[in-house]
């Protein structure tokens, strides 16, 4: 009999599990599935490339801007609450923008779409943590890294089928199953969680000054590829952005991102390091999928289909990384991160129009071995170095270091393509191949931050 009820319990922790997953995984695809789609979309309205760049841009600007809010919120007034409230709206804008028949529509619903999924990312963790034990934190991490990166990774190439198979309408509707089997079973199956020390009451200044910030910040990283890193108006948005966290951290009682979190060496070594290694994904994400469209002249399914390989070593990466990070720490692996993300981008660079898909899915395979080894540990050391009370703000401030690094790698990426396409002594290829170089240079520059990523092993054995 107690054996049946052992085995139902643990049934249940599975599904609940499930259910958190699929909700995530939904999320994940939503940043890159669509990416894939906006040149048919593009057609479908009769519209310029300016305007529809802010089907994504509205996306990402709305998810970064809402996610220390809701991790606050979910704190304070309970964790599965704000999480089926994200679930449900983010189910339903994906439905609705299926039938769009504007782009203003599709903007509108592409920003709501982007705040509820900004709700629902950062209570992933700290609600997945409720339901197993401490032990097996390593395993859900792993778990969780797995399926983010393989998500995120995958846009392109599921995007690029739909859109091929069916229509651009197709990558919005492929939310709609996922969304709904998560609400259900997470109403069944998921229990409320809090953080027991926070208090009841709305901090309305720290909430607006903070969604300010991320605003600032976000919509200045997105234009300062057009408007040029120097330009009045990009130094007044970073401005702003700097003025109003120094504001929020000294001014509020309460403030979103506790200090005792920044003060932690570990904690903020662990959150720059993963800005880093998204900044690196992007390269082969996003720049990868232009080079072999533009310069490969593959179609856009096989180009998506050729971009599948990081994802693979990633998953695979992930899962192993994520348990035996829990008994050496990070810093290993994000160290590791670092160098395969800036070999494999400068890798990218020796590739030509007569490379084949061969040459460049190693590379990719290198790149996603790379992240795939660091995300899961990264994020575990993010919550592991915060109190257990913090755990989802804790989670909170990751996912904004992954989505800054995200579009930080997008920006210069772009800046740095724009700069050399305005050599014209550069041939088509070249031009990419300098770009992916530059970057890489870039990246390795990193490598100070995973040194302080986690606890030295030995450190963490006397705890």
């Amino acid at each position: 009999m107690n054996n049946e009820k052992n085995t139902d319990f643990k049934n249940k922790k599975i599904v609940a599990f499930a259910a958190i997953v699929i909700g995530f995984f939904m999320t994940m695809l939503d940043t890159t599935i669509v990416n894939i789609a906006l040149p048919k979309i593009t057609e479908s309205f009769n519209t310029n490339v300016q305007d529809i760049t802010w089907i994504s841009n509205g996306f990402n600007i709305a998810l970064a801007v809402i996610i220390l809010t809701a991790s606050r919120l979910g704190d304070q007034f309970g964790r599965k609450k704000l999480f089926l409230l994200g679930l449900f709206v983010f189910t339903l804008t994906s439905l609705l923008e299926g039938f769009s028949n504007s782009l203003e529509m599709l903007i509108v619903l592409r920003v709501v779409q982007g705040l509820s999924a900004g709700i629902m990312v950062p209570l992933t963790i700290p609600l997945s943590v409720e339901i197993f034990s401490v032990e097996k934190f390593g395993a859900i991490v792993g778990i969780w890294g797995a399926v983010g990166g393989c998500a995120s990774a995958c846009g392109p190439g599921l995007g690029g089928l739909l859109t091929n198979t069916f229509s651009w309408q197709a990558v919005f509707f492929v939310n709609v199953p996922f969304g709904v089997i998560s609400f259900i079973l997470s109403a069944m199956f998921l229990k409320e969680s809090f953080d027991e020390t926070a208090t009841k009451s709305i901090d309305f200044l720290g909430i607006i000054t903070s969604s300010i910030s991320m605003l600032t910040l976000i919509l200045g990283l997105i234009q300062a590829p057009d408007k040029g890193w120097n330009s009045i108006y990009i130094l007044i948005l970073f401005t702003v952005s700097i003025i109003l966290f120094i504001i929020i951290e000294v001014k509020v009682k309460e403030p979103m991102l506790p200090m005792q979190l920044l003060q932690s060496k570990y904690f903020t070594g662990a959150s720059v390091t993963m800005i880093f290694m998204t900044a690196g994904m992007m390269a082969g994400s996003f720049l990868v999928s232009f080079f072999l469209i533009r310069i490969m002249k593959l179609s856009v399914l096989d180009a998506g289909l050729t971009i599948i390989a990081m994802p693979v070593t990633m998953v695979v990466l992930s899962l192993v990384a994520g348990p035996i990070s829990h008994k050496i720490g990070a810093r290993l692996f994000a160290i590791l991160d670092i160098i395969l993300a800036s070999l494999s981008v400068y890798l990218f660079g020796t590739l030509d129009a007569g490379s084949s898909r061969l040459d460049v899915m190693w590379r990719l395979a290198v790149c996603g071995a790379g992240v795939g080894m660091s995300m899961s540990p990264l994020m575990a050391s993010v919550v592991r170095n915060a109190p257990r009370d913090k755990v989802g703000i804790a989670s909170g401030v990751a996912n904004v270091s992954r989505t800054i690094g995200m579009v930080l790698g997008v920006a210069v990426l772009a800046t740095l393509l724009n700069h050399n396409m305005n050599n014209t002594a550069l041939s088509n290829y070249v031009v990419y191949d300098n770009t992916f170089k530059t970057f890489s240079f870039m990246l390795i520059f990193g490598i100070i931050f995973p040194m302080f990523s986690d606890k030295p092993y030995k450190g963490r054995k006397k705890q």
